[in-house]
């Protein structure tokens, strides 16, 4: 079998786990394949890309180029149209070997209602969304799996926020966008995804919320974060955003494999449970 290889791209990159976590998979897969930290800078994901040496099969994608990623995708799946970010490509390559395009996909939305649901909630109402990037976009994908009928989108500035609408026009939901000031102000909700970096300090105590309402924080570094460490005080339960790195992983290397993110491993519990088990988590 011929050595395949995949990264995360991102920036930055360094304190990235991808790297255990899929590292763990190809192994217990007993696959020729390696898995690389790619830090490239804001605006040069095509010129990485084109970069790659004939062995690359596809990447991992996290900020800030999830929207370029989607641009350079020739084909997208419906959960990243909808979503408007690609997090996974699987490069298309041409007669000559050269990389002529991508299938792009997004499994973050897979990872964070895997997540969620692993904080033992299935369903839910009103749904809080906490930023206003793309991995916010796909939490509101998510929060459609989840059974959510109203968003609430917070963000430090509100007309961003407001661009989210069309997302969640096209799953289906209501919508509304909030300052981080009004948050004390909306409906309680069921449940809350806060998509700011472990860097954004943002105190969450305000937002109302039902009893024991489910946070997911997609920063887990370090962890309990300190937004975890508050919700869970006043009641609720946190899940960390490691777990959701980890669902995620599963159908990227889907992916990376088969080119199908619904087709599972042979064996996959025992491969899933290596990959969780790699970041000190039991699934």
């Amino acid at each position: 079998m011929h050595t395949k290889s995949f990264g995360v791209v991102g920036f930055p990159v360094a304190h990235s786990k991808s790297a255990i976590i899929h590292r763990a998979s190809f192994e217990a897969q007993g696959l020729d394949y390696t898995y690389d930290l790619c830090e490239v800078e804001p605006g040069q994901f095509n010129s990485f890309v084109a970069s790659l040496d004939s062995s690359w099969g596809g990447l991992s994608v996290t900020m800030p180029h999830k929207v370029d990623a989607l641009k350079f995708s020739t084909d997208v799946d419906l959960i990243a149209t909808n979503s408007q970010a690609v997090n996974t490509v699987l490069f298309i390559r041409n007669e000559l070997g050269q990389i002529a395009g991508a299938s792009g996909y997004n499994t973050d939305v897979y990872g964070m209602v895997q997540s969620i649901r692993d904080g033992g909630m299935t369903s839910a109402r009103h749904g809080a969304i906490i930023g206003s990037g793309a991995t916010a976009s796909s939490a509101i994908v998510g929060m459609a799996d989840l059974g959510v009928e109203h968003v609430s989108v917070i963000a430090r500035n509100v007309d961003k926020a407001e661009d989210l609408r069309t997302v969640a026009e096209s799953v289906g939901l209501t919508f509304s966008a909030h300052s981080s000031e009004e948050m004390g102000h909306i409906n309680p909700v069921d449940v809350a995804i806060c998509a700011l970096p472990g860097t954004v300090e943002l105190s969450l105590k305000d937002l109302p919320r039902e009893p024991g309402a489910v946070l997911m924080d997609v920063a887990y570094d370090p962890w309990p974060s300190a937004r975890g460490v508050e919700w869970d005080a006043a009641g609720g339960f946190t899940v960390s955003g490691l777990r959701m790195l980890v669902h995620q992983a599963v159908l990227q290397d889907r992916i990376f494999r088969y080119g199908d993110p619904a087709q599972p491993f042979p064996d996959e519990d025992r491969v899933v449970d290596a990959m969780f088990h790699a970041v000190g988590l039991e699934r």
